[in-house]
């Protein structure tokens, strides 16, 4: 397998590794840095959305852009990211604890569902596309459940969108996501992963770079 120097993860709780006692030893970022003996820099936060995580890798390798492999969790389709007048960014979901008038407008008005899982594939084959212009390995999966109704395919412009997925690189796209792939006994009381599934977790993405397709170059 091809070695690496530094990696870069991006995604949500599942990837930051909330809840857990250490999450710069126990995540799976962390757990997976060192299986591959290399740096690491987790741009991960609870809650954010797939814009933000997007964003997240690209502007990270504006500063940094020694990174020889980026590993992205995606985040429930249907989050949102906002910016307020101040820069401070809110990340909204439809069950969000905080900020629950302004969550309640949003998806109670303004939330259309086939509009945001397009967004959210949209999204996916941006960062695939400039990961690929930047020549920048990369793999991809969805870090948790719901991301993927049979409905939503009934579009023939999101049939075709899907048709755009490198599923050498995405693991298990639309079929699998990391959360569902560990033990359920292995969570924590609020349901985030513990950190026996976050070393599951490592080990499967592990096991994924190992078969993916390598860059040709």
């Amino acid at each position: 397998m091809k070695t690496y120097n530094k990696i870069v993860t991006a995604g949500c709780s599942f990837t930051y590794g909330y809840g857990l006692e250490d999450p710069s030893k126990q995540s799976w970022p962390a757990v997976l840095a060192e299986r591959l003996g290399c740096d690491l820099t987790n741009l991960a936060v609870p809650g954010a959305g797939n814009t933000y995580i997007a964003n997240s890798i690209i502007d990270n390798h504006v500063v940094d852009p020694d990174c020889d492999l980026v590993v992205i969790g995606w985040s429930f389709f249907s989050r949102m990211d906002l910016c307020h007048h101040n820069g401070k960014i809110m990340h909204l979901s439809h069950n969000s604890r905080n900020n629950k008038d302004l969550v309640a407008m949003l998806y109670g008005n303004y939330m259309h569902l086939p509009y945001a899982y397009k967004k959210y594939l949209n999204t996916v084959l941006l960062l695939q596309g400039w990961l690929e212009s930047k020549k920048i390995d990369y793999m991809m999966f969805d870090a948790i459940s719901g991301n993927h109704d049979s409905v939503f395919l009934e579009d023939d412009l999101t049939r075709g969108l899907t048709k755009n997925i490198d599923r050498q690189r995405f693991m298990g796209f639309g079929v699998k996501n990391l959360d569902n792939m560990t033990d359920p006994a292995h969570r924590l009381p609020d349901g985030h992963p513990d950190h026996r599934a976050h070393a599951r977790m490592a080990e499967i993405l592990h096991d994924f770079l190992l078969n993916m397709r390598k860059d040709p170059s």
